[in-house]
Formats: structure tokens, sequence, C-alpha cells
């Protein structure tokens, strides 16, 4: 599964219920099922893993993860807490944090986001998911330290390298935030970032054109409005009327089990 090989992974793991490894291969079958948007074969088999195994923790993690992506949100919270009740590990501490800050609760989201990175002191979605937060409550000192260490761990992150160019730009430092930016790559929300900057320094064909490629990238609603504003106006536009977009982990994080592929 980890180097995409998705249908050898189903064949491994097909061959590995029939062997009787039913727990695990189950849930690695269904993770590969919900990715292909197989949600109700997912569930099946996450459900038919907890059949053979109560005790494990991943399947109520992914379980989660389905039922987010069906917009079931109370039932993806329950799944994740109780998969935190049986020492998932960071997984569904990350998973239930990132639902609290979508909810807006930011200090549910932040305990929930520490604790995952207890357990994966390393982990640059850690680090970035707990920054994300802190931007959010506009703890710019604090997110900057989440962030700088989660570059330290992945210096290409595009999440992270977008999310400091909104510190730098908080801080005055364009030309830091621009380089953030363009580093972030065609992430939408970095071009939208970057369209404001241009936008501040008076490059107006420039921002419009960042505009458009977030539109692009992601049908973005920030860049839309900007682009709205910024063609639509014939004076001086205040940059402050503009709208930035930080990002978050888009989507939560699985549990895999590979012990049995070879």
């Amino acid at each position: 599964i980890s180097q995409g090989k998705l249908d050898a992974a189903i064949t491994a793991s097909k061959k590995a219920i029939q062997l009787g490894d039913g727990g695990e291969a189950r849930l690695n079958l269904g993770l590969i099922y919900s990715w292909h948007g197989r949600f109700d074969e997912a569930i099946k088999l996450y459900q038919k893993a907890l059949e053979t195994d109560p005790t494990l923790a991943e399947p109520h993690n992914n379980l989660g993860l389905v039922y987010l992506l069906q917009g079931e949100l109370e039932r993806a919270i329950d799944a994740f807490k109780t998969s935190i009740e049986l020492n998932g590990g960071e997984e569904p501490h990350t998973n239930l944090g990132l639902v609290y800050s979508w909810l807006g609760k930011h200090n549910e989201a932040i305990t929930l986001h520490k604790e995952a990175l207890d357990m994966a002191p390393d982990s640059a979605e850690a680090q970035i998911n707990l920054g994300f937060v802190y931007i959010c409550q506009n703890r710019l000192d604090e997110a900057k330290v989440m962030l700088e260490g989660a570059l330290r761990s992945d210096p290409d992150s595009g999440e992270a390298n977008t999310n400091l160019g909104i510190i730098r730009f908080h801080e005055g430092n364009i030309e830091a935030a621009v380089a953030a930016y363009k580093k972030a790559g065609a992430m939408a929300e970095a071009r939208n970032n970057l369209g404001v900057v241009y936008h501040q320094q008076g490059k107006r064909d420039a921002a419009i054109a960042e505009f458009k490629a977030a539109i692009a990238a992601e049908d973005l609603q920030e860049a839309h409005t900007n682009l709205s504003i910024v063609t639509g106006s014939v004076g001086n536009i205040d940059t402050s009327e503009l709208q930035i977009s930080p990002i978050g982990v888009p989507v939560g994080v699985p549990a895999v089990w590979c012990e049995f592929v070879n």
C-alpha cells in the first residue's frame, strides 16, 4: 500500500484473509476500498475486522474517516473516540482534532493535536495541525514554532510553507512570505495568498493571475472573492479587504497494517 501498488495490495489482503489473518488484512482492504469510494464495502470490512478482533483500534479510526467522507459527523466523532479509548495512537487523536478544528472547537483540537505530537514528536503533520489551530486563534508566535518544526521534518510541505507565509506576511517580512508561498507550489491557498502580497506591492496583473490560478487549482472561495474585489474596483483597494487562506490538513489519517505484505 505504501508503494501505491493497490492491485497487488488487494491481492495480498484477500490472500491473507483466506489464510486467517483476518483483522489486519480486512483493515487494509477496507482502506483501499475507501480510497476508491467503495464506502459500503469498506464499512463491512472494518466491521468484520472488529468481529475478528474487538480489541483493534485501527478499524474504528478508519470507520471514522469513512463516516466523515459520508458527512456523518457524529458517527465519525464517536468512532475516533472509541479508537482513542483502545489506544489507537496518534491517528485518531489527529482526526478528532481535525474535526474539532473544523467545528471551531479550537481548545479541544489543540489538546488532541498536542497529544498526537507527544506520541510522534517529529511528525510534520501533527505540527502543521497544531500550527493551523494557533493561526485560527491568532497565536502566531506559537504557530510559528510549530510550522518551523514541521519544515525541519518535511522542508517541502505545502501546508507548512503556506501557513508560515501567512505569519511572515503579518510580521511585515514580505520577501520571506513570497518565498514561502512559492515553495508551497501549486496549492490553491498559497497562490491566493501570493496574490494578496502582489496586490499590496501594486502588482495588479500578477495578483489577478494568482487568484485565477487558485480558482483553477481548487475553486477556492477566497480567491473568487479577491478576484471580484480587485477586478471590480476602479479605485484603490486596501489590502485588508482581501482574504488570506490558511490551510489545515484537508483529510484525516488512516491506520494501516503492513506486516503481512511481502
